[in-house]
């Protein structure tokens, strides 16, 4: 797929960011293609995506594999089902964050990188897995940023897009991430019989200056 969603017809020892708000800004768009989801015992074919936020106000430290020593933002992220269906929590988030639903000419193709590096305020909470017992910080909700906040982010943002990426691009990529798109690859192959998709429409432009993305 392309970084282009519409309705449909980790490391236990990791520091997590405190529950709570945080201004926050959009610095990464992982796109993991077709992905087999479990839920109440059926399986489900759908295409993932990862959006991951740099929060300043939160510090954090970390050694290198030269062992030098680094101090900068902590992230948070969260993968999504891509779609832009009206129950779907990616659409819940980027319609609380921009303030304004979606059009249904914008749901037909809306470009994910109108978020990255943008900034917004994260709503966390810290959730417990029930079989392993481990903790994550979950973002359960995404809205605009604090007025008169001039965010920026200290890292480079960074779209991976799984149709259209080079060997260094998924080289570059957490070893956990990799899997993942490895995973779509091998799911693509198994479907190579299939017809194919039809291509998803082109990104809609959004002539609003009120509107963030």
């Amino acid at each position: 797929m392309t970084l282009t969603v519409k309705t449909e017809t980790g490391n236990s020892e990791f520091k997590l960011l405190p529950p709570g708000n945080h201004p926050a800004i959009c610095v990464g768009i992982y796109d993991f293609g077709p992905q087999i989801t479990e839920f109440n015992g059926e399986q489900k074919e759908q295409n993932k995506i990862r959006l991951q936020f740099e929060v300043p106000d939160e510090r954090t430290t970390w050694t290198d594999a030269d062992g030098n020593e680094h101090e900068g933002p902590m992230t948070v992220g969260k993968t999504y089902t891509a779609s832009l269906f009206e129950k779907a929590k990616l659409c819940e988030h980027l319609q609380s964050w921009r303030g304004r639903e979606f059009t249904e000419v914008e749901k037909m193709g809306f470009d994910l990188n109108n978020i990255l590096g943008k900034a917004c305020t994260l709503t966390v909470m810290h959730k417990t897995h029930k079989a392993s017992g481990n903790q994550w910080a979950d973002i359960i909700a995404i809205s605009p940023p604090p007025k008169g906040s001039n965010l920026k982010p200290e890292n480079e943002p960074k779209a991976f897009d799984f149709d259209s990426h080079t060997p260094e691009e998924l080289a570059a990529l957490p070893e956990w991430m990799r899997e993942k798109v490895e995973a779509g690859k091998a799911l693509l192959d198994e479907q190579k019989g299939r017809t194919a998709p039809p291509s998803p429409p082109a990104a809609v432009a959004v002539d609003d200056n009120d509107i963030p993305f």
